[in-house]
């Protein structure tokens, strides 16, 4: 009888604690840190590719995730542009020399419209 009354109560106590270890969580792991850059967005029209130019540099991001919001911006507008400001990104894996490194756009401020390249137009 007693044996019952104590297992009760253990498992009484174990219950919160049971309780979340079954609950998923969805806090993402942040492998790399944060930064922010100055850089152009741009989608380019041929085959819909994304990418931040960090200005000053050769790098180029590739957004994977959080670039909705900056695609529907530039939707609709007559001619090819770009935006061109400060975002913030979450890198998603490891820096390579020579290729684009996957992020996370977090947030954005200072948007400007521009040209969507780096070449002017009239200029091979």
């Amino acid at each position: 009888m007693f044996q019952r009354i104590g297992f009760v109560c253990a498992l009484l106590l174990l219950q919160p604690v049971l309780a979340t270890a079954q609950q998923p969580t969805s806090v993402e792991v942040q492998p790399f840190p944060c930064v922010t850059v100055h850089g152009r967005y741009a989608v380019h029209i041929a085959d819909g590719q994304e990418e931040i130019w960090v200005i000053g540099t050769h790098r180029l991001l590739r957004p994977v995730k959080g670039s909705e919001p900056l695609q529907e911006k530039l939707r609709g507008i007559e001619n090819e542009k770009a935006l061109y400001g400060d975002f913030t990104v979450c890198p998603l894996e490891k820096d390579r020399p020579g290729s684009m490194r996957n992020v996370r756009i977090e947030a954005w401020k200072n948007l400007k419209f521009g040209p969507p390249s780096r070449r002017q137009s009239g200029t091979d």
